[in-house]
């Protein structure tokens, strides 16, 4: 008898657990279908400082491949606003990294791209 007990507790705990995930499931995708009906999006576009970032980095270049990354998916520049940051954390960070690597890589501040989807 407490096999069988221990097998329909078993049975129900699984049939508990299979409802929730399917719960959970419904609830993401419903989530993701929220998320495609955006209009707007505001894309980090990350550049690098340093000597890196001076012989291989080019603002323009690193811009034109994000835009037209985020065009093959629809998407069209609103508008390019320069990253500045104010935090001193961050400037120490990339001071201290700057430092590390022997002034060879640093992040530094790019750009924030607003787009719209139609």
């Amino acid at each position: 008898m407490d096999k069988e007990k221990i097998k329909r507790f078993i049975n129900t705990s699984i049939d508990k657990a299979s409802d929730f995930a399917n719960e959970l499931s419904d609830k993401r995708e419903k989530q993701l279908i929220d998320t495609s009906n955006q209009k707007n999006k505001v894309v980090n576009v990350n550049l690098k400082g340093g000597i890196l970032g001076m012989l291989a980095d080019s603002p323009q270049n690193t811009l034109n491949k994000r835009i037209k990354k985020e065009n093959a998916n629809g998407w069209k520049v609103i508008q390019v606003i320069p990253a500045s940051s104010g935090n001193l954390f961050l400037l120490i960070f990339r001071i201290f990294l700057l430092m590390i690597t022997f002034l060879f890589y640093t992040t530094s501040n790019g750009y924030y791209i607003i787009m719209e989807k139609e």
